[in-house]
């Protein structure tokens, strides 16, 4: 790893945490419930507060109020990526993580024969 990626790996992890877009406050927020339908709408309440906070760091860093700082006009773009990863979050499909459901409905067609059946 170069020198500089590692700064700017320091650099999004601390922006990470100042907006609270940590993966243990992912878990927090989507954890202790049991339907998969609650656990989307958590995620996008975490969404909308990592957001808000994007936002107010956001204005602090802005290249027009820091006036062209190039170290801080980094640092925005750096935030800019952080928050562009928590919008791309999101929950796994239940049917892909589900223990019950591990068998997959296959249609083959072979020499125009159509086959339906469960793979385990």
């Amino acid at each position: 790893m170069t020198q500089r990626g590692a700064a700017e790996l320091a650099i999004l992890e601390e922006l990470s945490i100042e907006i609270g877009a940590t993966r243990v406050e992912l878990e927090r927020a989507v954890s202790g419930s049991t339907s998969h339908a609650d656990r989307e709408q958590r995620l996008e309440r975490f969404k909308l507060e990592v957001k808000r906070r994007y936002r107010a760091v956001a204005r602090k860093l802005h290249p027009d109020v820091t006036g062209g700082d190039a170290a801080l006009t980094e640092r925005f773009k750096l935030l800019a990526q952080v928050m562009e990863h928590v919008e791309q979050l999101q929950l796994p499909s239940p049917l892909v993580t589900s223990p019950h459901l591990r068998r997959i409905f296959v249609s083959i067609t072979y020499r125009g024969t159509t086959s339906h059946r469960w793979r385990t």
